[in-house]
């Protein structure tokens, strides 16, 4: 396809590759103008499928399949919308919000490979990116990784048969996340619900996150805030803090959760903070009492009642 310099609405083809300096495919089209792509296919690259560097583009009802990524908006005002397309086996990421683009992300379907390797993160957003992801679903991918400073909002969305990280948020990068529902696969050393580092921050309720290593890692002062959500079946434990050993003291504020039991003894066991390892963690600790006494309903209808049982 290449180079679009123009307004252009392109619908239900698939697009060729244009070959990049070194002779590989390096990317399907590249545009600053504002384009409509519907029932567009682009598949079996190694580079970039769509570029887009300035203006207001949508995409809609396409596939990208066996790229390197998906789509990349970069550059401040760029936004790009996203609906109801399908992502395949993209190598490095799906979709990409940087150097303070925006994109919209809903009713999309992420699935990355079965085989070893090539399972990372579906949506990656840095440099003042921000992303607006809702009612997407993803299978062995991770959801969404964040090095900010930017910040991603996360709503009705679905990942099962993860093995990586679902939320990553590191260097000041922020995530809020609702009525999302996370479960593990069967993946060594397995998947991680919510990951910070560096300064990172999720904020994060109604959400649940079923059968992880580890259902929260917190390392360097990133920071996690979680409410009226599940973390349940964790193999390792359901938090994990590492290296919060200087000044000042951060409290993990994780109360009016469902841990899967009513014992707090129980749950205490599954949480690894400074009252474990003074050492390694003196200023690092979590609180999760009140707690729920029964898990969150099913329905989505029902997510509004929720502080009425704790």
């Amino acid at each position: 396809m290449g180079w679009i310099d123009k307004p252009l609405t392109i619908i239900g083809t698939e697009l060729a590759w244009i070959d990049g300096p070194d002779g590989t495919e390096n990317y399907c089209l590249f545009t600053d103008q504002n384009c409509t792509f519907e029932g567009v296919q682009i598949k079996d690259g190694g580079g970039y499928g769509m570029m887009f560097w300035a203006g207001t583009s949508t995409v809609r009802d396409c596939v990208f399949e066996d790229l390197g990524d998906g789509i990349i908006s970069g550059n401040p005002g760029t936004h790009v919308s996203i609906h109801d397309s399908k992502f395949y086996r993209c190598y490095y990421s799906c979709i990409s919000a940087t150097i303070e683009a925006t994109a919209v992300v809903d009713g999309c379907h992420f699935e990355a490979r079965t085989g070893p390797g090539g399972v990372s993160r579906a949506c990656y957003v840095a440099y003042d990116g921000k992303l607006d992801l809702s009612s997407s679903e993803f299978v062995r991918y991770g959801m969404v990784e964040i090095f900010g400073p930017g910040t991603a909002d996360v709503t009705d969305c679905t990942a099962r048969d993860l093995r990586v990280s679902a939320f990553i948020a590191w260097n000041g990068g922020l995530i809020r996340a609702s009525r999302c529902s996370l479960a593990g696969g069967d993946s060594i050393p397995g998947p991680i619900g919510m990951e910070v580092t560096s300064g990172g921050q999720i904020v994060a309720e109604a959400c649940k996150f079923d059968d992880m290593t580890y259902g929260a890692l917190a390392t360097h002062y990133g920071t996690i805030q979680l409410h009226d959500s599940e973390i349940t079946n964790s193999r390792l434990y359901s938090v994990l803090l590492n290296a919060y050993n200087s000044e000042p003291t951060t409290i993990f504020d994780f109360t009016g959760n469902w841990w899967g039991t009513t014992d707090s003894t129980a749950i205490a066991a599954s949480i690894f903070d400074g009252h474990d390892d003074p050492k390694e963690n003196p200023q690092g600790f979590v609180e999760f009492w009140p707690i729920r006494d029964v898990p969150l309903p099913a329905k989505e209808s029902s997510f509004g009642s929720f502080k009425s049982h704790y």
